[in-house]
């Protein structure tokens, strides 16, 4: 066989090994129809040509140009084609989706992600066997290379034109864009390549959203996006203090079946009759940093890395500074690394006066490589409220869990359930558990009925779903709880985790001046819930699932009796609420960043629930 056509056969097989994982594990997540099996293949083969190409294309340079280096080169790209295809299985066992763009996020943080891994997987034990195979790949290669690096060089010169041309093509005419079957979101992923992945989300520049879709005009954008006037609360008076507990990837499935929330979540499945429980609330991404930026910003997913995770982050709409401002003294607790994500950075940036990491706790407390015990962080959050809430003090604290996040331990003893199987239920129990005993002290502390109570998930525990945007695992149970004047209940309507900030600011009688995005969930009917994944952006409503594609048009989906989502008649009333929401967002965020200036200098804009 020519050497050459058996390098790339070597290059085939991880990215073959992968795919084939991914096809074998698809009836776990969604059932398909037979024929997307063979878009599965065919796609994913030329998806893997693309590749083998970028990886070829350094060979063929070295033996025209150096062919003693040909040894050392095909060693590496294959490799990297091994590693990628390691990292393609490790994505969709943990996220549900190939290599994507979280890669280099986690490469910015390379001594935490180290300490995650090593905690999480036993990394340093896949130490040994890795320098082994890459010595056995080296060794069993040399043949080959020395063929490669025996090809006549007229050959070699073909060869170079043939991949020159290979590469430029997609590269000028499709921007490295992977090849994708339809709009299932599990066929796209299986399809795809992680290394063409990569490469797109290097490519990929989110400032180019305008004029990607069509736009409207800024009087057609208010209409679409104003809420009603809110009416005048019959309330004794506003609660002095806002606890923001965000718990790691809370609910999921486990809170969705009524078996295993009884099972493993009764604590928070008590608390929910205690306040107002939003059933059908969605986060606007899968990471922590997008359930921040809606939290704490009021902002919609843009797409791409959310807001909070780019530079000029402090221009967002900002809780903690507008609480500030109104005399609140503001803190987050959090029990983590500071500096992964530029979380410190990044809480400052937006104006919390004080910010508590794991290097502020006393040490000896049960943590994993993700931060301290759920227990010990609640523990730290009642003696900080003990002693800020003193005389006339208002205070805004807001605190972030990590428990119910991989490795999943947590200390034994706590409840019934294994503390070392490293099983998600077992994390989610505890998390329960912990929720439920800080709730209980926290019951008894002279500050209780004066504090306004949101409990809210980041994000859902992994991205599940046929869809484009896989809409089920955005759903987020929610509970606001006021002991002294907020009547306990429940709301079933379409809600956004965005809608959060406006709805506390106007509960706790301040006004929302910095321009956040959303609604007072208490006082307005159905809304619409935004919706970033993987570089798609949409809206969900009673309607159905309204996703914008990149080539100017959009889709809407609807919800299936099997539970999944498919492919609906246009929805053109949501299509028009989508663009006018993420033009808005995308406008104001980019006018700011040109001018140079805050966008909370501003009064409330379009899409902004004005108090």
């Amino acid at each position: 066989m020519n050497p050459f056509l058996q390098a790339v056969v070597l290059l085939l097989v991880p990215m073959l090994g992968a795919r084939a994982y991914m096809v074998y594990t698809l009836p776990l997540d969604v059932v398909i129809p037979e024929r997307a099996i063979y878009q599965i293949w065919s796609f994913g083969l030329a998806n893997d040509a693309l590749a083998i190409a970028w990886l070829c294309f350094p060979l063929a340079l070295l033996a025209l140009w150096v062919p003693r280096a040909v040894r050392f080169a095909l060693t590496a790209v294959v490799i990297v084609a091994c590693l990628v295809a390691v990292l393609d299985a490790f994505f969709w066992f943990e996220f549900g989706n190939r290599v994507d763009r979280l890669v280099f996020h986690y490469l910015a943080f390379p001594v935490e992600v180290m300490a995650f891994l090593e905690d999480q997987f036993f990394i340093s034990l896949l130490i040994v066997p890795v320098i082994a195979l890459i010595l056995v790949v080296h060794r069993v290669l040399r043949p080959l290379a020395g063929r490669l690096a025996a090809m006549p060089r007229p050959q070699w010169r073909r060869i170079g034109a043939a991949l020159c041309a290979a590469l430029l093509l997609p590269i000028v005419a499709a921007e490295a864009t992977p090849l994708r079957p339809g709009l299932s979101r599990e066929v796209n992923e299986a399809a795809s390549n992680g290394l063409v992945n990569a490469v797109h989300a290097m490519r990929t520049d989110t400032n180019r959203w305008v004029g990607v879709f069509p736009a409207l005009d800024e009087p057609t954008r208010r209409a679409l996006l104003a809420t009603a006037e809110p009416s005048p609360r019959s309330l004794r008076a506003a609660p002095r203090h806002l606890l923001l507990v965000i718990e790691e990837s809370f609910g999921g499935a486990t809170w969705w079946d009524a078996e295993e929330r009884a099972r493993y979540m009764p604590a928070f499945d008590s608390l929910r009759h205690s306040g107002v429980y939003f059933d059908h609330l969605y986060a606007t991404g899968t990471r922590t940093t997008r359930g921040l930026e809606a939290l704490l910003n009021g902002y919609p997913p843009l797409p791409g890395i959310a807001l909070n995770q780019r530079p000029g982050f402090e221009r967002l709409p900002s809780l903690p500074r507008v609480l500030a401002k109104s005399g609140f003294e503001t803190l987050f607790v959090y029990g983590g690394w500071p500096g992964f994500s530029n979380f410190e950075r990044y809480w400052r940036g937006i104006g919390f006066h004080t910010v508590l990491t794991r290097d502020d706790f006393r040490g000896d407390e049960f943590e994993t490589s993700w931060g301290v015990a759920d227990e010990f962080l609640f523990d730290r959050v009642l003696a900080e409220m003990d002693a800020r809430t003193r005389g006339d003090a208002r205070v805004f604290l807001a605190t972030l869990t990590v428990s119910n996040h991989r490795p999943f331990d947590f200390p034994p003893g706590r409840i019934a359930l294994r503390a070392d199987e490293r099983r998600l239920e077992n994390a989610i129990a505890y998390a329960d558990w912990a929720l439920g005993q800080f709730m209980a002290q926290a019951s008894s502390r002279d500050w209780y009925r004066d504090t306004l109570f949101v409990i809210v998930p980041d994000h859902g525990p992994r991205a599940k779903g046929n869809g484009l945007i896989p809409v089920s695992s955005f759903r987020t149970p929610v509970l606001m709880i006021w002991p002294a004047g907020l009547a306990a209940g429940a709301r079933s309507e379409i809600a956004s985790a965005m809608d959060l900030p406006t709805t506390a600011l106007a509960l706790l009688g301040v006004a929302a001046d910095e321009g956040f995005f959303g609604r007072d969930l208490l006082q307005n009917g159905a809304g619409l819930a935004p919706l970033e994944h993987d570089y798609r952006v949409g809206v969900l409503t009673d309607h159905g699932l309204t996703v914008l594609l990149r080539d100017e048009s959009a889709v809407t989906f609807t919800a299936a009796e099997s539970g999944g989502w498919i492919e609906g008649d246009l929805f053109e009333p949501d299509a028009n609420r989508a663009v006018a929401l993420f033009q808005t967002a995308h406008e104001r965020w980019h006018t700011d960043a040109a001018n140079g200036h805050s966008a909370n200098a501003e009064s409330n804009g379009p899409g902004v629930a004005s108090e």
